[in-house]
């Protein structure tokens, strides 16, 4: 998505009659918002005061680690152990951890999530198995030069 320009937005807004989302008019009581994404900050779309001022940030956010149940984890357990938010442990084996929580405000968690019981092949071989198209998001961040073919 190719992000709009100030102008954009305001032009955007000007013309706007009624939210595309849910078709009701904008009025002087439901009148028209900008909506940001209140993690990144992140303009999004359009949208009219009350359906925006009802859109909820999520309240954990996923980290997905492939092998995170090995050495890994035991390293971010010990440096996320920081404050005086706890770490909620989802154990496997004694040593080996299915997924484990950070609190960092008393509204908001990071979850950190190990995607190998789900795709138990080295990443590399996962990779191998996708196609060019795949990778359209990563495509956006770095050139894909050793993508497969």
């Amino acid at each position: 998505m190719i992000p709009l320009s100030i102008e954009e937005r305001k032009q955007q807004l000007d013309s706007a009659t009624r939210w595309y989302a849910c078709g009701v008019v904008f009025t002087l009581i439901n009148y028209k918002v900008h909506d940001y994404d209140h993690l990144t900050g992140q303009y999004r779309r359009l949208a009219h005061n009350l359906s925006n001022l009802a859109l909820k940030s999520p309240a954990i956010l996923p980290v997905i680690f492939h092998n995170l149940s090995g050495y890994d984890s035991h390293l971010l357990i010990k440096e996320l152990d920081n404050d005086k938010y706890d770490i909620h442990v989802i154990p496997h084996y004694t040593e080996e951890h299915i997924s484990f929580s950070k609190k960092v405000s008393s509204k908001f968690a990071i979850r950190f999530i190990d995607s190998f019981p789900f795709m138990s092949s080295h990443i590399d071989s996962l990779e191998r198995n996708l196609k060019p198209e795949h990778f359209v998001n990563l495509s956006t961040f770095s050139p894909l030069t050793n993508s497969p073919s």
